[in-house]
């Protein structure tokens, strides 16, 4: 766990040194363990918050977010009190499926481009250059469950803190849930440089097609 944590770490600081290293080891299982935990830790909360019925909130929280933020409410046709099971339930495929795509579709960009990365090779770094953005936009959704924050996030939504603070955390949370996946794009784009060597061109390419899916993925399915 602690190389997994390292890999981690590393990725976020030196996207470039990390994919070659992981490349190296020749090994799926730490990117494979990785997106797993993190997904089974997502799904673990979301039950949790399922439980003490933290989602949707109180009325005048959906009152204030939920006729305007399109990641507020849920998307699909599932009751916003039972939405955070069915997530919690849907959150391992969920991430596999992610991971697994988007080194296919690095793997068919390599081929049509007459790169030689393998698909192994991509599923090995790919759980570590997407998910690791990702993990600190979950983290700092996470620091807004903590009672303190949750309170303020409530109360500014309600408008109690003046029409500033209230526009400002209504843009907070949909911002770092776009960018952060956003980041994990380009990472993805370093590491394809990384095994193929390619264009800049080509790795922007390559960034865009295995992030803008899931990024609407996750903006439709999560809550």
């Amino acid at each position: 766990m602690s190389t997994i944590v390292g890999n981690l770490g590393r990725m976020l600081v030196h996207p470039r040194r990390t994919s070659r290293t992981l490349l190296a080891r020749e090994s799926v299982s730490p990117s494979l363990t990785f997106v797993v935990s993190f997904a089974v830790v997502f799904a673990i909360l979301s039950f949790i918050s399922y439980l003490t019925k933290s989602y949707p909130g109180p009325p005048e929280v959906v009152a204030a977010y939920g006729e305007y933020d399109f990641g507020y409410l849920p998307f699909l046709k599932i009751p916003a009190d039972e939405y955070r099971l069915w997530q919690a339930l849907f959150m391992v495929p969920l991430f596999l499926v992610i991971w697994v795509l988007m080194a296919g579709f690095a793997g068919l960009i390599s081929i049509l481009s007459g790169g030689k990365g393998t698909f192994k090779q991509y599923l090995t770094v790919f759980g570590f250059s997407f998910f690791s953005p990702l993990l600190i936009a979950f983290v700092t959704n996470s620091v807004f469950t903590i009672p303190a924050l949750a309170q303020f996030d409530q109360r500014a939504a309600e408008g109690g803190y003046g029409g500033f603070i209230q526009t400002i955390m209504f843009y907070f949370h949909p911002i770092y849930w776009t960018v952060l996946p956003i980041l994990g794009g380009l990472y993805n784009g370093i590491a394809a440089r990384e095994i193929e060597h390619f264009s800049i061109p080509k790795c922007v390419l390559i960034a865009f097609l295995t992030a803008i899916w899931p990024i609407l993925l996750l903006a439709t399915l999560l809550r």
